[in-house]
């Protein structure tokens, strides 16, 4: 008898550490698998510039320093950016209509101008994108204005539709741009957007 009630209590106390567990692991899962659905998305349009695409709700838009429209989002540090480019073969820009040319520039100067250390980064590679021939890069480096400490990550895109085409960013921290959440949010503003041809 005297067995018995000393193993109660222990028996308790490891079956609701057991459950507390199984609820935990159950409420971190439905917080993961819900993550997407959580998200509320607004639709911008700018006839303009010929594109749309969706951004989180709460986010800051910015779309009053042509040809430039910005999202930033202050609860996880992204920025997504789209530049109108009038003509890829300006000098202002790429210097080039060749798609391949004109991303393998843009790669080697951000890469040789950028002000914080390059930690690492993908050299051009080349894509569809929403039917269009797209340069793709991405870009690691250490520091910012506001955290010399914290390591950013970046990836741009270059999209020419005939003489003009779009210069495609989406940054943030390394952690954020690795991680199923940032995944998912870059995913979703890159397969929102559309050419308004």
């Amino acid at each position: 008898m005297k067995d018995r009630l000393i193993q109660f209590p222990v028996t308790k106390n490891v079956l609701c550490i057991a459950c507390t567990c199984v609820l935990f692991t159950f409420l971190v899962a439905l917080t993961h698998v819900n993550y997407c659905y959580a998200i509320e998305y607004l639709n911008y349009t700018n006839d303009k510039y010929k594109v749309q695409f969706q951004y989180p709700a709460g986010s800051i838009l910015i779309d009053q320093i042509p040809p430039v429209m910005a999202v930033s989002s202050n609860s996880t540090n992204e920025t997504f950016a789209i530049n109108y480019v009038f003509d890829f073969s300006v000098p202002e820009w790429f210097g080039t209509a060749d798609l391949q040319l004109a991303t393998t520039k843009d790669f080697e100067i951000a890469r040789a101008e950028s002000e914080y250390p390059v930690l690492e980064y993908m050299s051009p590679w080349f894509t569809n994108f929403h039917g269009h021939k797209a340069g793709t890069y991405t870009l690691t480096t250490k520091g910012s204005d506001y955290d010399k400490e914290k390591i950013f990550k970046m990836q741009a895109w270059l999209i020419n539709i005939g003489p003009h085409g779009y210069y495609i960013l989406y940054d943030t921290e390394r952690t954020v741009f690795d991680s199923p959440e940032g995944i998912e949010s870059r995913n979703h503003f890159i397969n929102s957007i559309k050419f308004l041809e």
